[in-house]
């Protein structure tokens, strides 16, 4: 019998499971929309209920993979790294998810008729942005000089298509805007701050549980009014 090869990435099965799992649910409930006859319980809750539906959890248990894959993620760079590149690490991860979910959450107001091209045009040039920029180049046996000039095409197709977007209505035309972020937006900005918080006390239990206290209280103060920002 042949081995299987071995090698040098750590992978943990349980979080790798709980990943394709939450995964496969997401594509799921993505899809309710198109159905008819759904039971309730199944679908996204109104903002106003005081409920939650089973869609309403897919979202913050992706949130919980992330937050466990951090510790495994960092322990390895931070033995082999120095901290500024830990850092730009997190930054440039965070960053690429925070402008994925940007461009896509300005897809809800999209508005056709003051479009150059067609929206499902634009939608797959977005994503051919996205592969350019942030594919993995590593394991293509590419230059340097190839892996540059793709992402910088990349870069440059997100830029066109960040000019050439309209949203809004034919009242008031709009270009692109924050909104909420977005699912990937929201991940983005989660990670950002809970593996710059991992990395900043190196895994010191006690200033991390200080530090989920300080951003829940703070949560909390914004939902109830009292930031007004």
């Amino acid at each position: 019998m042949t081995d299987l090869p071995k090698t040098n990435t750590l992978r943990i099965r349980s979080i790798d499971v709980l990943r394709a799992v939450t995964m496969v649910l997401m594509i799921w409930v993505n899809d309710f929309w198109t159905l008819i006859g759904v039971p309730e319980w199944l679908e996204h809750m109104p903002a106003a209920a005081d409920a939650m539906g089973f869609s309403d959890v897919i979202f913050p248990a992706f949130l919980v993979i992330v937050g466990l894959s951090i510790p495994f993620a960092l322990d390895k760079r931070m033995e082999s790294q120095s901290s500024w590149e830990v850092v730009a690490h997190i930054l440039l991860r965070s960053l690429a998810l925070i402008v994925m979910g940007f461009f896509h959450v300005n897809l809800e107001n999209i508005y056709g008729d003051a479009m150059i091209i067609p929206v499902p045009v634009w939608q797959i040039l977005l994503t051919i942005a996205f592969f350019l920029v942030w594919n993995d180049y590593q394991g293509t046996g590419w230059p340097w000089q190839r892996t540059r000039v793709a992402q910088g095409i990349g870069l440059a197709l997100l830029i066109g298509l960040g000019i050439i977007f309209r949203g809004g209505n034919a009242d008031q035309i709009i270009g692109l805007r924050t909104h909420w972020w977005g699912i990937l937006g929201l991940i983005g900005w989660a990670y950002l701050y809970a593996a710059l918080v991992y990395w900043a006390f190196r895994g010191s239990m006690i200033p991390i549980v200080g530090a989920w206290i300080f951003f829940l209280l703070f949560h909390l103060a914004n939902f109830a009014g009292y930031l007004d920002f």
